[in-house]
């Protein structure tokens, strides 16, 4: 009689761990077959042991926590700037790069994001989301995705409108989600600049946990 992760444990032991190797090589056998996932996907609930007049507090410690990001480490190439003044390490590089949220002070009517292509590339899509789960009310509601494309185009479609800067707007940021997720039209490829864009001032700081 074991409790069921020791059962497990022992059989994974008892298929890769061989009687004439020593116990770093039986940790490593293991380590290539056993999934880990975090944040845990169950926990251990009660204080009492299935082992007789055992009593054990157990809770994992990435349990039930929420990721705060979503890291994107296939990104195509850019060079990455804004006009926002970041929050510590919480870089608008580190985002794109899959390695941190942005989290920029308070934007203004005027600020923006601007990722450039070197080469500029045939982009499709796009996917961008504001918010957290521990900053839910940090997310952009007044902001437009715009692209700048290499070649001059002549036939501009009629859904879309152009800055005074020569940049295509092609989405905006849905209110309640804050998030903007779209199509590029292929006739503004290949694109050299996407540019996020803050519309109206805001109260609020903000938080891009994806590209």
């Amino acid at each position: 009689d074991k409790p069921v992760d020791w059962l497990l444990e022992h059989l994974i032991q008892t298929k890769l761990c061989r009687f004439d190797r020593d116990l770093k090589d039986c940790k490593r056998q293991k380590e290539l077959v056993w999934l880990h996932h975090k944040p845990s996907l169950f926990q251990h609930i009660g204080t009492h042991s299935s082992l007789k007049g055992k009593v054990q507090k157990l809770r994992d410690r990435a349990f039930g926590k929420l990721s705060l990001y979503y890291s994107h480490k296939d990104n195509p190439m850019a060079v990455v700037s804004t006009t926002l003044k970041p929050y510590k390490s919480h870089t608008i590089e580190g985002c794109y790069f899959g390695e941190t949220y942005f989290w920029g002070m308070t934007p203004k009517t005027g600020d923006n994001i601007t990722f450039t292509f070197n080469p500029p590339i045939p982009l499709e899509r796009y996917f961008i989301r504001t918010g957290n789960s521990e900053h839910p009310e940090d997310k952009l509601t007044d902001g437009s995705v715009e692209i700048l494309p290499l070649n001059r185009v002549t036939r501009i479609p009629s859904h879309l409108s152009v800055t005074s800067d020569g940049y295509f707007v092609i989405g905006g940021f849905k209110i309640m989600k804050g998030m903007a997720n779209g199509f590029v039209p292929h006739v503004l490829s290949p694109v050299k600049q996407l540019r996020i864009s803050i519309t109206a001032d805001s109260d609020r700081w903000l938080i891009i946990n994806e590209v």
